[in-house]
């Protein structure tokens, strides 16, 4: 059943959603838990109706992918738990090369606006040290290790970025992208 009509209107059910989400993120700092439950199983539910066991499947490897990939960068203190959570229901409404597709463009989105963000601050400084301890975490293999830098830690000392908000518009961008390219998934 994937075509140009079911790939449009999940992109109708999920913008509200995700857009929602990017909104609190951005003027919040909070994306909620019921917020991502809803994205999560409305994703599940529209693709195991829209296309299938086969699209259930490809939204529950997104999901995956998303979270995995997005608790490496929550123990490293790049992002939030609710951005990492966020991630994962976005990818509940894609399969996992759009997930990928949508993680790379939110973190370049969100690259771009920490460039012009440090450009911009007068506490240069303070942005740098805190990129220096995440690099260093991963570096180090010691992701894990609350004790070097945690996300909590790294925010007592700057204004957070609103990451969620990047990878939101990153999955919006993906699912517009799936939409106007019909058939791209098979």
């Amino acid at each position: 059943m994937a075509g140009a009509w079911s790939d449009w209107l999940a992109l109708s059910i999920a913008t509200p959603l995700i857009a929602y989400g990017i909104y609190t993120d951005a003027f919040h700092r909070r994306i909620s838990n019921r917020l991502n439950l809803l994205l999560l199983v409305s994703g599940l539910c529209a693709q195991a109706a829209l296309r299938g066991l086969g699209g259930l499947w490809d939204g529950l490897a997104s999901c995956a992918l998303a979270l995995g990939a997005m608790v490496f960068l929550y123990a490293a203190g790049a992002v939030g738990a609710g951005d990492a959570k966020f991630m994962a229901a976005i990818g509940a409404w894609l399969w996992p090369i759009g997930c990928l597709a949508a993680m790379a463009a939110g973190i370049l989105l969100a690259g771009g606006a920490g460039v012009i963000s440090i450009a911009r601050s007068s506490n240069r400084a303070q942005y740098v040290d805190n990129l220096t301890l995440i690099a260093h975490k991963l570096m180090s293999g010691r992701i894990f290790n609350s004790q070097v830098a945690s996300h909590e830690m790294l925010n007592q000392s700057r204004r957070s970025m609103p990451f969620g908000a990047f990878l939101g518009l990153g999955g919006l961008g993906t699912l517009a992208w799936v939409a106007m390219n019909a058939g791209i998934r098979s």
